[in-house]
């Protein structure tokens, strides 16, 4: 039964599993190639069955400054950063994404009850967009459907819009669990 789980915890062999991982995309694929090494900055979760990963994510505290509407002032805030999230392509279409992001969520839930956040940010690929359009993501710069030259656009999902998904903190963040 698949199951999210630290990699550092894994007993699974993390290279050859990450050499077999593919979600499609070469630039995220090589992302997760890099952090699935010894990068302590960042969590790096996997979904993993058996000996198969068959997504991750990989999330840090960063400060985000955002500006306030009608006004001229630029406010710095502290956001969980999903720094990426992949699924491999055989397993697209299997919610896995959903659940993957669901954990980050229950983790900024989690970090927010120690120390306020003011929610979570991330850069969608164009992909991605209609996937992050369904958890009620803000864009922060540029109108996607404006803009057809970029392949990256910044979102936002406030805190407060987290916790109207019905969304709960694991009481042990470190497990992942609500032990």
């Amino acid at each position: 039964m698949p199951e999210i789980i630290d990699y550092g915890s894994w007993l699974g062999d993390i290279k050859k599993a990450s050499s077999l991982f593919d979600c499609g995309d070469s630039h995220v694929n090589d992302y997760f190639k890099k952090r699935s090494g010894n990068d302590s900055s960042r969590r790096l979760l996997l979904y993993v069955s058996e000996n198969q990963i068959l997504g991750f994510v990989t999330v840090s505290l960063a400060n985000l400054k955002m500006s306030i509407q009608n006004h001229n002032e630029i406010e710095t805030d502290a956001v969980l950063y999903i720094n990426g999230l992949g699924v491999d392509r055989k397993h697209h279409r299997e919610k896995i994404g959903s659940h993957l992001l669901q954990v980050a969520f229950s983790i900024s839930l989690s970090i927010d009850m120690m120390a306020p956040i003011k929610g979570v940010y991330l850069v969608a690929l164009r992909e991605a967009m209609d996937f992050c359009d369904e958890f009620e993501f803000t864009y922060l710069s540029r109108d996607p459907m404006s803009d057809f030259n970029s392949k990256e656009f910044p979102m936002f999902l406030s805190i407060e819009t987290i916790k109207d998904l019905g969304i709960l903190p694991y009481l042990n963040a470190y497990e992942l669990n609500d032990e």
